[in-house]
């Protein structure tokens, strides 16, 4: 699959690594596409959305929106939106407290399929999650065929089947995205990001 990474922060490159490993061809998408070090080709956005099979925004949360935007509706039109983000204020207040950037995203691009995953967790339990015992990581969107490719690259990045918890609708992505502010506690807490949650039932 072409994955299409857009951002190139730590949360990008070390997807971008995972998905390269996994076999998958990945191509980065950036405002700065001149700038070395990525393990991958970069283009612009546009360029590289265009390109590809599902696009996954690496980007703060009140960015990806805008991003999307200047990428623009056809390209995004019955494409799979991997939207990875977290919206937070400089405070670190949720952005949007009655709302989620899934759901967000899912309104502003109708004829996208956007799935929400892996936003509440460092990026490097993200690509390594089986350090940690058995953990969760929550997929919500709307199109069941978009959230089974997104739950195989979950396995792909090593997430077993039965870690993957299905919260169903896009507009069910406002619970992980307001998990945010309690994992920034936990991590003042415990002092460092490896830790994740886990539903046990």
């Amino acid at each position: 699959m072409r994955i299409a990474i857009l951002g190139t922060g730590p949360v990008g490159i070390a997807l971008g690594n995972a998905f390269i490993a996994a076999g998958h061809d990945v191509v980065y998408g950036s405002r700065s596409p001149e700038k070395d070090g990525r393990p991958a080709p970069v283009t612009t956005t546009a360029i590289a959305a265009d390109s590809a099979d599902l696009i996954l925004t690496a980007l703060p949360g009140a960015a990806a929106i805008s991003t999307l935007e200047a990428v623009g509706d056809d390209v995004l039109a019955g494409k799979i939106v991997l939207d990875v983000s977290n919206a937070v204020t400089p405070e670190g207040a949720l952005a949007y407290p009655n709302d989620s950037v899934g759901r967000l995203m899912q309104e502003r691009f109708p004829d996208a399929k956007v799935v929400k995953s892996l936003s509440t967790m460092y990026h490097g339990v993200m690509t390594d999650p089986t350090a940690l015992g058995a953990t969760t990581v929550y997929v919500s969107g709307n199109d069941d065929d978009a959230k089974n490719v997104v739950k195989s690259l979950l396995s792909d990045l090593g997430w077993p089947e039965a870690s993957q918890f299905d919260l169903g609708g896009i507009e069910t992505a406002v619970g992980p995205e307001h998990y945010i502010p309690l994992f920034f506690m936990t991590l003042q807490a415990v002092g460092a990001p490896v830790f994740n949650i886990n539903v046990v039932r």
